[in-house]
This record gives structure tokens, sequence and C-alpha cells, in this order.
């Protein structure tokens, strides 16, 4: 059995959440669009194909990402609240930072967690 697998049964369905969004984030905020598209639900994977995801994503943007919360309505659906940090390169006024707190949906499919997108990524920011 995988060790990660080992561990993540020990966590609660929170810690598990929470541990699977901040890996997704840190692939993002790296820019590593090939190892973060896994974490998409594999129904959503059906659909929206590596290269539709990678036109909509726009890892540039992001600065850093921090999971600051998981709540779940049942045994199989979580929202993960992450607070992304990030800048805009404008023209007249240079780079404006900021951050903003998204609410992600999570999905157990198979006794692991899967990322749904409700939205495009690339948009955080706007």
């Amino acid at each position: 059995m995988d060790p990660a697998a080992i561990s993540e049964a020990s966590l609660s369905k929170e810690q598990a959440v929470a541990r699977r969004a901040g890996e997704r984030w840190a692939l993002l905020v790296a820019g590593d669009l090939d190892r973060a598209y896994p974490f998409i639900s594999p129904g959503t994977r059906q659909v929206y194909s590596l290269s539709a995801y990678k036109a909509t994503v726009s890892p540039r943007l992001w600065k850093g990402a921090k999971v600051v919360g998981v709540e779940c309505s049942s045994e199989e659906s979580c929202r993960a609240r992450v607070l992304i940090r990030y800048q805009i390169n404008m023209r007249i006024r240079g780079a404006v930072e900021g951050e903003q707190e998204i609410n992600e949906a999570w999905l157990r499919i198979n006794s692991q967690w899967w990322f749904v997108p409700d939205r495009f990524e690339g948009r955080v920011g706007q």
C-alpha cells in the first residue's frame, strides 16, 4: 500500500481535503500545470482536457496560496477556503498586488478527494 494512502486514511475528511488542496495550490503557484491537472475530478477531466486547462489557467498571477479552512456538508462533499495572493502587472500603474479568498468544491470518489472546478481558475483577482 502507498505510504501516502496510509497516512491519508488517518486524517479527518477536513484534514485530507486541506492537504490535497494545499498540494494542488503549491503546484499551481509553481506553474506546474501538468502535475496540478490530475487533482481535478476524473469526470471533469473527461470533458476538460489538459490543453484546455492550460489555456484557461494563468499561474503567472499567483504568488502564494494558503488553505484557511475546510467545511464538509457530507462524507463525500467539502468546500476548501483558500487565500490566494496574486500580482497583476498593469501598463500604467505597474504591479498591483492583492489577496482573494476563494471557495473550492472537493468530492470524495473511490476513497480519494478530487477538486471540482466551478469557474476558470485563471480569473482569480478579477
